[in-house]
This record gives C-alpha cells, structure tokens and sequence, in this order.
C-alpha cells in the first residue's frame, strides 16, 4: 500500500558475531541502513587507538580503480564482497569496516561529482552514501552530523517531486536507521510527516499520509489512542477533499487505523464492517479499489480460522468485478474457503468439483484462473482420497488430462511432478506399482522440471525397489542390479550415493536371507572402488565415508579411542578418555534431524539412571552442523553426559574418529571395561543386554505419570528441530498480496 514498501536501499550488515560483512539488495522499511549498534564507545575511538592485530588487512583490496566509469567503480564495489577476509576478533572487524565504508564513500563521491550518469546508477551511489555514513556513524558518533548534513543537501538540491520522494525517504530511512535505543524517535518520524504534508504537491501529501500512518500505526502498539488520531486524521483529509486521489488514499489510511483497533478490541469490528461495505459502494478507482479489496481478505483470512462466510461474500463480490486481475483473485479465493468448508465436512466436496469444472468450462478462463481451478480440483480429489483410496486413481487420470492440455511450462512441470509423487508413494505402500513409476518417468523425461530431478527420482525408486527386496527374499543378482543403477544416477547426482547408507539394515537382510551374512561389508568395499575410481570429486568424497562405515562394521573387539571437543560451558574442552576408562560406556551417536532420537532419549535417561550408580556411562556424539539445536535438545531432555560435537570439534581442528563421524544417526556402540568395543547396535534392548552381562541386571522402578510438561517439553524440542514434511503436493492456494501503491 505504501511507496516506502518498494522502495529499496543497498545496506551494509556487518555482523559482530557472524564475523561477515555483506553488501545486499534492502527494503528499506525493513532493515536498517547499517551495522547493528557495537557497544557503547568513546567519541574518540577509532582503529588507530587499538592495539595492532596480528594478521594487519590487506589494504590493496580496496585500491579503488583510476579512471573507471560509474559502472566500473559499482562493479568493483560489487567485486570487493567476495575478497573479504573473515574477521578473526571484534578488532579485526572494526578495522575491516573502517575501510569498507571509507571506500564505499569515496567511491560514492567519485560517481556523484561525475556528468552524465545514468539516473539509477546515481541513485544507487546515493545510497552508498548513505551506507558508508550510516556504518562510519556506529564507530563515530560525530559522523551523525555528515549523514544528516548529506541528506538535506539532497532534499536541497531536489528539483522535481520525483527527487523529493526519494530525498525524503532517504530521510526517514536515517532517523529509523539510527533508532537504536532512541525512545523519541517516532516523535522524530511524525514530525517529518509533518514536513513532507506541508508540501502542495498531491505525490508528497500522499508520501506524508504514508509517513503518518506508519508513525500512529508504531505508537498505537503501546497506546491504543494513537489509533483514534490516526482516524481523526484520516477524516479530516477525507473531509478537505482536495483530490480523489487524496481522498481515496485518507480511505485507506482510514482503514488501517480501524483494522489495528479492531485488532486491539473486538467491539471495534462492527464499524470496520460497516466503513468497508460503505468504501465498497463508492466509485473508485482501479487501484484504490484493489487495495481495499485485498486489505478486507486480509482481515478475514488472517488466523487459522479465517470468517468462511464473510470471505466467500467478498470473493463473490470480486469475481463480478470487470478487473481481470480481481476477478481471478476472486475465483482463487473462493475456491480457498470451498476447500475450508470441504476439510470441515467431506459431503462439501461436491461443491469444489462443480466450482472448478465450471471454470474450466470457460472458453475465455485466463492461463492463472484455469491453474488455480485445477488445483482446486486436485486439492478436493487429495480430501477425498483420504476416505476414499480409490479416487487416487481418478486424481491420476485427472493429471493424465490435464497433462495432455494446453499448459504453462511451468504449471505443466508441477503436473508432472506431482503425478510422479502421487506414483512413488504408492509404490512405497505397494511394491507393484514400481512398474507405473518407471513408465510415468519415461513418458514425463522431456518435461523440464521432470527431467531436472529425474536422477533423484529414480535413486528413490532405487531405494523402494532395495527396500522390497529386503521384504520379499530378493537375490543378491537382483539387488546388484539396482546398485549399479544407483552408480549411474551418481554421475549427476553424487547425493544419491547416500542410499547405500541409509539402506543399511535392508541390505543385510538381503545377505542374510541369502546366506551372505557379509553381503553389506561387500557392497561396501564395492562402493569404495567405485568412488576411488571416480574422477568426480563429490564421488571420491563418498569413499571416506563408505571407509568409516566399513570400518565401524569390523570394530566389535577393537580399542575404541574417542576424540574430539565437548559441547558445554567450557570452550574447546577436549574430550578425555580418562574419564570412562575402566567402566563399560555406550557411544551413542545422533543428530536432531533423525527422529529416532526423540523416540529413544526418555528410554535412554532410564537405563543410565539405572545403570550409571554401577559404574556404566554414556558420551553422546552429535553430528549436527547447528550447535544451537544440540544445546536446545540437551536443555529440553536435561541430559547430564558429555556430549561430543562433530561441528565443534571441526572448528577447534580436532578430528573426531572417521568411524563416528560417518557413522548412521541412532548407532550405538557399547564398549567394556577394558576398553574394547562389545556390540554396535541401533536399539537399545541389544545394549542393556549387553551392560548386565557386564554389570548384572537392573530392572526398572514401576513407572510414575509422567507430567504433562515433560510432554510439552519433547513436542517443543522436536519441533525446534525436525523441518516441516508436510509439503502439499498440488499446486499451491492463491496468495492475498500486501496492497501496493504504484509509482
């Protein structure tokens, strides 16, 4: 709705503790112009007071180049972000932003004195500026001065209204930059907003309405007063009528200060109600009335329980609208609350089949009314087949239909995909339908997105195919013949090589009930040659971890010496083996991606609480690349034993064991008293046997109710660190866009 919202500025971020300093494309509403604030400094604080570093910057970098044009001199700006070293200490970086933003402005000054640059490169030199200034200003405090100096002489020299906006909104964006800790600051805004309206151009009055609004909107979050200003102000334009275009913009100012009372207070519905019906009734114009249509699906389709019925209304009302633009929105809206009603009671499918065949019916239906009908459609058949297995076949043949009209590349290619999924996950419940996979592929191989992931479709195929082998007393011939597709796939998609891994139990079943117990270790060593022999660096790669594999499989009756940095309070804290010497131990790798890890981590606090008084132990290994998650799960489940961290100890350059770090999330690895590995297992009943043959039995206490936080707690963990699987396959609802106010 606003102009500030498309307007963009680039920004410098320098992150203190990341230690990266990236140059970025910015909404400038969103973000400030600049480094984060450091901690408070002297006035006089700069790099030259530091003690010298030890590895001094490379000046040479920021040589700007001699005699380039405008264009050049950007470029190497652009150049320079990739050269940048990675800041070893808080000095290091003070340093490194101390001559990126000294070039960032000489540059800058460089394009400005220059004649006859284009607009936007001039534009974007501004703005660098403006960076430079606001970044020089978090080290030097007197450098506020220069950047508010700077940005009036731009408002100064304005000469058209397009100018002003620009200067105005390089304005505003320095005092909400420059925020940090500054309780006055909207008082600052708002009186800006009182500048910029004193203008007559109709452009800026509607730039100072913008301003208002969002100062009111930001103090009305601490006092719902500022809400009725906004209103009171609103009207009062409304009222002076100096334009329709003024008008219409003070109606949807109107708007958004009701909508954040009625958010405020529920009592404040009825009249935002009201004031919408009465804007629906009034002529307006094409763009007035497309915000204010989006603004009211806004409302009632925020929260997981949107008004169906009051949006239905609105959609209707759309879909009679000439504008093309709001009648599809209108038709995909509908179909939205169609589904809705449909998810709360299936004998309303009927009607979302009857909406959709009635656009699809449509000679004149447009490319993006006929996809969001389809998806309609395949979303109803999705509800359906969820009572009714069978209309998974009609879901299929409606995608054959489909597939074979006239379609979007784009959409085609969703089609597709889809239809593929639909197939493998079928076949994934009934290993016969295997053979409807491979002849969809071929049929489906010239479509762009098909043919993109064709590779990691047939490795999945590949690991249905292993997987009913495994079930169905398949023959090593047989299972050979699906890895030697896999080393295809490999060529470009090394990724799938992960299947040989992750298949590990099923293919040792299949060597089991072929009478090859080693059959695994077989295919291991096979694995290893073949990526050994690889000129495929990503492949070779997979050799080491294919070794550890091998190596972890013929590590029952070795010394098992572990190694690497302890997750905890302490930095760096190496691990010590001293500290388990002489006791039994389990090594229990995981990771917060694998979900095994939630199931198990209850029943694993029980056996060393049972087992732990007569001298067992446990040492965790994470091999997650998030220290953040290990320390969220070791808070939540409160486990008391070391926890080793694959990513810490990589950053501390202390190698952990190739056998741990490549071992599968969920392996345990019992180790003896005298240090030699016992059993590796993937379930804990195989351990505990394993511990009383060592140290006697101990039986579990009868179990306690168990509160209801530590339920909460596991749910909150798990769902920190598992990522959302429930991604819909069919194509995805209409989105209601922010209302935009165009240039």
């Amino acid at each position: 709705m606003f102009r500030t919202n498309s307007f963009w500025t680039l920004t410098l971020a320098v992150a203190m503790t990341a230690g990266s300093t990236t140059l970025v494309a910015q909404d400038a509403t969103n973000a400030p112009a600049a480094a984060p604030a450091a901690e408070a400094r002297p006035d006089d604080l700069s790099i030259d007071s530091l003690a010298p570093v030890a590895e001094p910057l490379d000046m040479s970098l920021f040589a700007i180049p001699e005699n380039a044009s405008a264009e050049e001199l950007l470029k190497f700006i652009e150049e320079l972000q990739g050269k940048l070293p990675e800041p070893k200490s808080q000095m290091e970086m003070l340093q490194l932003m101390e001559a990126l933003t000294k070039t960032f402005s000489d540059v800058a000054d460089r394009i400005l004195a220059m004649e006859n640059v284009a607009p936007e490169v001039r534009e974007q030199a501004t703005q660098l500026k403006v960076v430079a200034l606001t970044a020089k200003s978090r080290i030097e405090p007197k450098a506020v001065e220069e950047l508010s100096a700077f940005v009036d002489s731009l408002l100064a020299e304005a000469k058209d209204t397009e100018a002003k906006i620009k200067a105005y909104q390089l304005k505003l964006q320095v005092l909400v930059s420059g925020a940090q800790g500054d309780p006055t600051v909207l008082d600052k805004v708002d009186a800006l907003a009182a500048e910029i309206l004193k203008n007559e151009d109709e452009e800026l009055q509607i730039l100072g309405m913008e301003v208002k609004a969002q100062t009111l909107l930001s103090k009305g979050q601490s006092d719902p007063a500022a809400y009725d200003a906004l209103q009171k102000f609103a009207e009062e334009t409304i009222a002076a009528n100096k334009s329709a275009k003024l008008v219409e913009k003070a109606q949807e100012v109107k708007l958004l200060a009701m909508l954040a009372a009625a958010d405020k207070d529920e009592a404040n519905v009825a009249a935002l109600d009201a004031y919408f019906e009465e804007l629906f009734a009034k002529e307006l114009s094409a763009e007035s009335k497309s915000n204010i249509y989006r603004l009211r699906l806004q409302t009632l389709m925020q929260g997981e329980n949107p008004d169906v019925a009051k949006t239905m209304a609105v959609a209707e009302r759309m879909i009679q609208e000439d504008d093309a633009e709001l009648k599809n929105l209108g038709q995909a809206v509908k179909g939205q609350m169609l589904i809705k009603e449909a998810q709360a009671d299936a004998s309303k499918l009927d009607a979302v089949f009857a909406f959709a065949d009635e656009l699809l019916a449509q000679a004149d239906l447009s490319a993006e009314a006929k996809e969001q009908a389809v998806g309609s459609k395949i979303q109803a058949y999705l509800l359906k087949s969820q009572a009714e297995p069978a209309a998974r076949e009609e879901l299929l043949a409606f995608l054959d239909e489909q597939l074979a009209a006239e379609q979007t590349e784009e959409f085609l290619g969703r089609l597709a995909e889809m239809k593929v999924q639909l197939l493998l996950n079928a076949a994934a419940e009934n290993a016969e339908k295997i053979p409807d996979v491979e002849k969809a592929l071929e049929q489906l191989s010239e479509i762009a997105t098909v043919k993109e992931n064709l590779d990691s479709t047939k490795a999945l195929l590949a690991m249905l195919k292993i997987e009913n082998l495994a079930k169905t007393n398949g023959t090593v011939e047989e299972l050979n013949a699906v890895l030697d597709s896999l080393k295809q796939a490999a060529s470009a998609s090394p990724v799938v090589l992960n299947i040989v891994l992750q298949l590990q139990d099923d293919i040792a079943t299949i060597g089991e009930n072929a009478g090859t117990p080693d059959l695994y270790s077989k295919v291991l060593a096979d694995f290893i040659a073949f990526c050994n022999a690889s000129e495929n660096e990503e492949i070779k790669a997979f050799a080491s971890q294919f070794q550890g594999v091998l190596d972890l499989e013929s590590l029952p009756g070795k010394d098992l010496a572990l190694a690497g940095v302890v997750a905890g309070e302490t930095p760096d804290q190496k691990f010590d083996n001293a500290s388990v010497a002489g006791k039994v131990y389990l090594v229990d790798v995981w990771s917060t991606n694998d979900p095994s890890y939630f199931e198990s981590i209850e029943d694993l606090k029980d056996l060393y609480s049972r087992y732990q008084p007569k001298g067992f132990e446990i040492v965790g290994v994470n091999l997650d690349e998030n220290t953040q998650m290990l320390t969220r799960a070791a808070e939540v489940f409160a486990t008391t034993w070391p926890i080793i961290s694959k990513k810490l100890s990589d950053d501390a350059g202390v190698e952990l064991p190739a056998v741990l770090a490549n071992a599968k999330p969920g392996t345990k690895i019992l180790v003896g008293q005298d240090g030699k590995v016992m059993l590796i297992a993937s379930d804990l009943t195989a351990v505990e046997d394993g511990i009383a043959s060592v140290l006697g039995k101990v039986e579990k206490q009868a179990p306690a109710e168990e509160p209801a936080a530590d339920n909460a707690a596991a749910e909150s963990a798990e769902s920190a660190a598992a990522e959302a699987a429930a991604d819909e396959a069919a194509p995805a609802p209409a989105k209601v866009k922010e209302p935009v106010r165009k240039n």
